[in-house]
């Protein structure tokens, strides 16, 4: 039971938590259109009053630097191979 809100890139997220919406969770792509995840994180956090937790997707070549995307301050890293299985746990999770 759980609503998605679909966007394509990076700006769009931000142009969403910008007009006032909530969520929960929001899920990024390390690499989106335009800005990647971390980029899109950066802006996000410019934000005084954003705090909804920031979880990142990325390849599994990526995952070797996995603790540099929690030093970013992402709240969690999923790798996309294992999608389902991850995705399960952050639900879980928050």
């Amino acid at each position: 039971n759980v609503e998605t809100i679909s966007v394509e890139t990076g700006k769009e997220c931000i142009t969403l938590i910008e007009d006032k919406n909530k969520y929960d969770l929001i899920l990024l792509d390390q690499m989106m259109p335009e800005m990647n995840g971390v980029e899109t994180l950066k802006e996000l956090k410019k934000n005084e009053k954003f705090n909804t937790p920031v979880v990142i997707m990325i390849d599994d070549s990526k995952e070797f630097i996995k603790l540099h995307y929690l030093k970013d301050g992402f709240a969690d890293v999923i790798m996309k191979s294992k999608l389902k299985k991850e995705l399960d746990r952050i639900l879980k999770r928050f």
